[in-house]
């Protein structure tokens, strides 16, 4: 077992760290900012935890800890625990001010949208839709058409169906046949809202598809058609 370390003005001790552990958040800050260096990484802990509970106090650290809770934001967005990774996409989304930092954000919440939990995917997707711009949240969006979570997909085909996204309609088209029908039917309603500007893509895509697949995709065309007349 590592033994404890002194206080010397270069770390913190064991002793020191486990005292702050049951304090208000502010005081952790309070007594952490002014002793802990930032290579000290078991005080950098101590200030993530307490900065996720009450976000404002990362205002309170020098640039230099920002810096280091910052980077452990990072780390942490890949590998935590779901409800974790939440809270810190919302500070870090929050708390953004310069352009570098809202483009570095919007990168965040993107690669989030991999993440191996929903909860965290769909949260991503929430905050993408707040601090992107629109554009680029749609654009976001289209890749979560082939998340393993079937209301993950419908929700992302409602976003671009009511948000004018022609240019997903082929994708939307291969949805129609997909192994879940709620997903199959929220395709349909996708294509019927996106109108008569997605005939002329769903006629390129039925040339390409299965024919064992090409039933529903007819549906839709005489559907939109009929609309026309």
């Amino acid at each position: 077992m590592p033994s404890s370390r002194v206080s010397t003005g270069h770390s913190c001790s064991n002793t020191l760290l486990a005292a702050t552990k049951d304090l208000p958040p502010s005081w952790t800050v309070r007594i952490l900012s002014e002793i802990a260096r930032p290579s000290d990484a078991p005080a950098v802990d101590a200030l993530t935890d307490a900065v996720l509970k009450v976000p404002a106090l990362l205002t309170e650290l020098s640039d230099a800890l920002r810096s280091r809770v910052e980077a452990r934001f990072l780390q942490d967005a890949g590998s935590g625990d779901a409800e974790r990774v939440r809270r810190i996409l919302t500070l870090r989304a929050e708390s953004a001010r310069s352009e570098r930092e809202k483009q570095d954000v919007v990168e965040l919440l993107e690669r989030s949208l991999g993440h191996r939990r929903a909860r965290v995917r769909h949260h991503a997707h929430r905050l993408l839709a707040r601090y992107a711009p629109r554009e680029h949240y749609l654009r976001a969006t289209h890749q979560l058409l082939s998340d393993a979570d079937p209301h993950t997909v419908r929700r992302a085909i409602r976003v671009l169906s009511f948000g004018g996204q022609v240019e997903s309609t082929q994708t939307l088209a291969s949805l129609l046949s997909h192994r879940e029908p709620t997903v199959q039917r929220a395709a349909r309603e996708g294509l019927l809202v996106l109108g008569p500007r997605a005939i002329a893509p769903l006629t390129k895509a039925a040339a390409h598809m299965r024919p064992d697949h090409r039933e529903a995709l007819f549906e839709v065309l005489e559907e939109l058609r009929a609309r026309q007349l």
